[in-house]
């Protein structure tokens, strides 16, 4: 079962790629989909197949593709376990794919915040 501060984190990451992508003039439906929790099968990692939390898709790859961008919250994982995650995504991507980070996220106050601090 998901835990709550796990969803609300992933959900406050979500709104606020959401924000940035409208800001940057980028629309939904339009220039991205969002994924939400699709399954994707690493192609190059035989039959190992990986589902983030959340992520988008670029409208101008197919349904098939991995998304350019994956959230996965780690409430309850080690930061090893999401340093795997992240290294999962990054093999199964095609190598002229932009690479990025892990980020941080705090629970402060009773809610999520994103912190600055890369964690690589």
């Amino acid at each position: 079962m998901t835990h709550m501060t796990h969803e609300l984190a992933t959900r406050l990451l979500y709104g606020r790629l959401l924000l940035s992508f409208h800001k940057m003039g980028l629309e939904q439906g339009l220039d991205f989909f969002p994924t939400g929790a699709a399954t994707y099968k690493g192609a190059s990692l035989g039959a190992k197949q990986k589902q983030g939390d959340d992520g988008f898709l670029p409208c101008a790859r197919t349904a098939d593709q991995l998304p350019t961008l994956v959230i996965e919250s780690g409430n309850g994982e080690s930061l090893a376990q999401l340093h795997r995650n992240k290294d999962w995504w990054f093999d199964c991507s095609g190598p002229d794919e932009p690479r990025g980070d892990v980020k941080g996220l705090s629970a402060r106050q009773g809610a999520p915040h994103p912190d600055e601090q890369d964690l690589d």
